[in-house]
C-alpha cells in the first residue's frame, strides 16, 4: 500500500515537472525561434535523406540555422540580464536600501542598550503593541521598525523570498514582544520608586534651609529657590489617587527616562538624566547628580530582581540576535546587487 502511495507521488511530481517545463518551454518560443526551429528540422531531413545538391543545401542551412538559433537566444539572455539589472538596481534603491539602514539602526540601538552605553528604548515605533503613550509622542527620535510591515502589506511583498518573509516576521514579532515587555516595567518601577521620592522630599522639608525658604522666600521667583517650590508642591499635591512622591517618580522614570538607563543597568547615567532634565528648565537649581542617585539607588537591588525587568533584558537580547539575522540578510542581498548588476566591489 505504502509503495503504491509512494509511485502515485512520484507520478504526480513527474507530471508536475513536464508541465512547469512546458510552460518554460512556451515562454521562450517566438515566431522567430519557431521558424528556426523549423528550418532546423528541415536541413536535417535534407542531410539524412538526400544526395548532391539537395544535401550541400541542407549543410549550408544547418550551419546558417545554427547560427540563427544562437544569435536568438544569445540575445534573448542578454535582455534577460538587462532586465534583471534594472529590477534589482530599483530593489536596492527602493526596498532592500530603506530596510536595511532601518535594521541597521535598530540593531546599532539595541546592541548599545545591551552593553550599557544607551538606554532602552521605550517602544519600538510600527513593530506593533506600542504603548497607548506612544499615540501623543511628537518628534519620537527611538528605533522604528516600519518598512517591514509596509512592504509585506502590499504588492512588494513578492520581493523577497518566502525564507526571508519568515526572518523578517520573526523580527516584527519579537520587537512587538519588546515593547509588551518594556511596558510592563512601567507600573514596578513607579510603585517602588515613589515611597523613595517621599522620604526623601520630606528629608528636604526639615532641613533649615527649606525651613528659612518658607518662612521669608516662598514669593520669591529666583532659580536657588526653585528646588524647593518643587518639593513644596510634591507635597502639597498628593491625593488619595495620587500618593506622596508618585507623580515625581512619573516624570524622573518617564519624561527624564531614567527608567530606560535602569533597565541598561546604568545606575549613573539615570541620576545624571534627572539631573539635567532639571537642570535645562532653567528656574531650578538642582541637587548635586550623586542625590539622585541616591535616591534612585534604593529602589534599584529591587527593580533588579524583578521580574519584569529580568523578562525585558531577556527579550531585548533575543530580538538584537534576529535583527542581526535579518540585517545581514538584507546585507547579503544588497552585496549580490552590486556584485552582479553594478561592478563588484568599489575600489576606493
Amino acid at each position: 500500500m505504502l509503495s503504491k502511495i509512494q509511485q502515485q507521488k512520484s507520478i504526480q511530481g513527474l507530471n508536475k515537472w513536464l508541465r512547469q517545463g512546458l510552460v518554460a518551454f512556451r515562454k521562450r518560443l517566438d515566431i522567430l525561434t519557431i521558424i528556426a526551429l523549423l528550418t532546423l528540422i528541415l536541413s536535417i531531413l535534407l542531410l539524412a535523406l538526400t544526395t548532391g545538391w539537395l544535401q550541400v543545401a541542407g549543410g549550408a542551412l544547418l550551419a546558417g540555422d545554427i547560427g540563427l538559433i544562437s544569435s536568438l537566444w544569445t540575445g534573448r539572455a542578454a535582455v534577460h540580464q538587462q532586465f534583471a539589472k534594472e529590477a534589482n538596481i530599483q530593489r536596492k534603491t527602493e526596498i532592500y536600501g530603506p530596510l536595511h539602514a532601518e535594521l541597521k539602526q535598530l540593531r546599532e540601538c539595541l546592541q548599545d542598550a545591551s552593553t550599557g552605553k544607551q538606554a532602552y528604548p521605550k517602544y519600538i515605533d510600527g513593530a506593533g503593541s506600542e504603548p497607548v503613550s506612544s499615540r501623543y509622542a511628537h518628534n519620537y527620535m527611538g528605533p522604528t521598525f516600519l518598512q517591514w510591515p509596509a512592504f509585506k502589506g502590499d504588492f512588494r511583498i513578492d520581493n523577497f523570498t518566502e525564507s526571508a518573509q519568515k526572518v523578517l516576521n520573526e523580527a516584527q514579532y519579537r520587537a512587538a514582544i519588546y515593547n509588551i515587555s518594556i511596558a510592563a516595567t512601567e507600573k514596578p518601577s513607579k510603585e517602588l520608586l515613589t515611597p523613595y521620592i517621599a522620604s526623601a522630599f520630606e528629608s528636604i522639608r526639615k532641613t533649615p534651609d527649606f525651613q528659612e525658604w518658607d518662612q521669608k522666600y516662598r514669593t520669591t521667583g529666583d532659580p536657588q529657590y526653585g528646588w524647593f517650590q518643587r518639593v513644596d508642591v510634591a507635597s502639597s499635591s498628593a491625593t488619595p489617587g495620587s500618593p506622596y512622591g508618585q507623580a515625581i517618580a512619573t516624570i524622573w522614570l518617564e519624561n527624564f527616562e531614567a527608567r530606560g538607563w535602569l533597565l541598561a543597568g546604568r545606575l549613573d547615567q539615570a541620576a545624571m538624566s534627572v539631573y539635567e532634565n532639571y537642570k535645562s528648565q532653567g528656574d531650578v537649581i538642582p541637587p548635586d547628580p550623586s542625590w539622585f542617585q541616591h535616591v534612585l539607588r534604593m529602589m534599584c537591588v529591587e527593580l533588579d530582581n524583578h521580574a519584569t525587568y529580568r523578562d525585558a533584558r531577556e527579550v531585548l537580547i533575543m530580538l538584537l540576535e534576529q535583527v542581526r539575522v535579518a540585517e545581514n540578510l538584507l546585507q547579503e542581498g544588497l552585496h549580490y546587487i552590486r556584485d552582479h548588476y553594478e561592478g563588484g566591489v568599489p575600489p576606493v
